[in-house]
């Protein structure tokens, strides 16, 4: 991955596509995985297939959402994967304190995507004094999750 223009150059990009790989096996694993989790809080029950389907047409809808909001993609790529991962993070520590306990995908999105995000955002904004489009990021992510959580948890949120 090359992102020119914003220090977001170099092999230090991967670890997007890795920690998402990590974070993906923990949702799938830990704890008897997300979905079954999710189903077990109220949530909806979905097979591993679905939960992999879900997961995957939202990197494609989030990758379509930023090639359609710049040119320049790639570099917006990162950053926008990077408001991703602190929003989805903030998620899963939220699903903990409602549930009372532990939502698979908290501990890969705290000892990894927080740091990774915060030192992409934080690159940026040393280089720029700013973080480009930060609003149009920040809402196009928010919207992303939103529609996740609403997805995951329309069962409980439909309940009478």
């Amino acid at each position: 991955m090359q992102a020119k223009g914003y220090g977001l150059t170099g092999r230090w990009t991967w670890l997007y596509p890795i920690t998402l790989t990590l974070h993906l096996l923990e949702e799938l694993w830990a704890a008897g995985g997300y979905h079954p989790w999710l189903a077990s809080h109220g949530g909806a029950a979905m097979s591993t297939v679905s939960f992999l389907a879900l997961t995957g047409a939202g990197v494609v809808a989030l990758s379509a959402g930023l090639a359609l909001l710049r040119e320049d993609w790639l570099q917006w790529l990162v950053m926008g994967l990077a408001f991703f991962y602190l929003v989805n993070t903030a998620a899963h520590l939220i699903e903990c304190l409602l549930t009372h306990s532990f939502s698979p995908g908290s501990f890969s999105g705290v000892l990894l995507w927080l740091p990774l995000a915060l030192f992409t955002l934080s690159r940026t904004r040393q280089r720029h004094g700013r973080i480009p489009a930060w609003g149009r990021l920040l809402a196009l992510t928010l919207g992303g999750q939103a529609v996740l959580t609403f997805s995951l948890w329309r069962p409980l949120l439909w309940q009478g």
